[in-house]
């Protein structure tokens, strides 16, 4: 009997991915501030449409459209309202602190411990990321706060980078 091919993405066959996005996005903003949070938005946008024609390819309807259709929303507020970017890309990563968290609760029991305290602080560092992005855009903007945020978000990228590299082979989120 074939094996059956997956053919849908999810989060656990994109951890490296998300790693990799969430550690650019560090080193983007320790770097040039706040100067690059379009291009950070845009470039989300880019990979989330790029996603949700994967999705539509292989007749995943419904994510597919859904994926398609934020990932082109990122792009125009990005190009059209550059003014709110920085509070939207703080509430995306606060939603997908959130997904990570719904969609690992079912295998935190079966976790290693060192996975277990991976995953915890996965979430935590995702949810500070997003919290600074928020309080940025209402004070204004100080580059300290977006250098901060940057070197969270490296952070974030490390430790679910070790996280993925210590569950490669096993069931991971």
């Amino acid at each position: 009997m074939a094996k059956k091919v997956q053919s849908t993405v999810s989060v656990k066959d994109n951890s490296v991915m998300l790693c990799l996005l969430f550690i650019v996005l560090g080193v983007l903003l320790v770097w040039k501030e706040n100067a690059i949070v379009d291009i950070a938005m845009m470039t989300i946008g880019v990979i989330a449409t790029v996603l949700g024609l994967f999705e539509l390819f292989h007749q995943n309807w419904i994510m597919g459209v859904i994926e398609v259709i934020v990932g082109v929303a990122l792009i125009l507020i990005a190009a059209l309202a550059s003014d709110i970017v920085v509070l939207i890309l703080g509430i995306a990563i606060l939603l997908f602190a959130v997904l990570v968290c719904v969609m690992g609760i079912k295998s935190f029991k079966g976790m290693a411990a060192a996975s277990k305290v991976l995953f915890i602080l996965t979430i935590v560092l995702a949810l500070v990321v997003g919290i600074l992005l928020i309080v940025a855009y209402a004070t204004g903007g100080e580059s300290a706060l977006y250098i901060a945020t940057g070197a969270i978000s490296l952070a974030v990228g490390v430790v679910m980078l070790v996280k993925a590299a210590l569950t490669s082979g096993r069931k991971a989120v």
